[in-house]
């Protein structure tokens, strides 16, 4: 009897088993790019919806969890309001571009994974406008007068950061410029 075949299948069945478990492996590995942010949920632990991964790599167990990528770069938001301000009741039209961009940041993170994951960023900067158009009203409102606002444009801009940052943390953007375009009396 011949037991060469038998041999050899026997020593072949575990380097197959084995290189079956190595290519399983490693197409489950998934590696964020640095200018990305990788949001795995499902089954990723007791009391947690989802994990956020910033330039490195996680294993993805098929079937139980999924993955999408939140791009970090910057956004732009072209907006403008027409409002009152304070004590003299001028019409003032304000008109502003912000540079923003999703934090990768603990606490902003987690909250652009629960209200930005699966939207384009149109839908991301539509969002935004809304937080931005409901406070700029407060804004032009807290000046006493134009000239006082148009004076010095960098404490406006500073006003905008201040006044909109807590609310644009509440869905994971931060601020990284605001350029007053456009201030007159209308």
């Amino acid at each position: 009897m011949n037991t060469f075949p038998a041999l050899i299948i026997l020593m072949a069945f575990p380097l197959l088993v084995v290189i079956t478990f190595l290519i399983f492996l490693f197409t489950r590995i998934k590696v964020c790019p640095p200018n990305k942010m990788m949001v795995v949920y499902g089954g990723v632990g007791p009391n947690q919806d989802f994990v956020c991964v910033r330039g490195g790599r996680k294993f993805i167990w098929p079937i139980l969890q999924k993955y999408a990528f939140l791009d970090l770069a910057p956004m732009y938001l072209n907006t403008s309001v027409t409002g009152n301000m304070n004590q003299t009741s001028e019409q003032v039209y304000l008109s502003i571009t912000l540079s923003l961009h999703i934090s990768p940041e603990p606490g902003f993170a987690e909250n652009a994974a629960r209200k930005l994951l699966g939207l384009s960023e149109k839908q991301m900067i539509a969002l935004a406008e809304e937080f931005v158009k409901a406070e700029l009203s407060s804004i032009l409102f807290q000046f006493s007068g134009f000239e006082d606002m148009n004076s010095d444009r960098e404490k406006l801009a500073d006003v905008i950061i201040k006044t909109l940052e807590t609310r644009l943390e509440e869905i994971g953007l931060r601020i990284l410029n605001v350029n007053v375009k456009d201030l007159r009396k209308s």
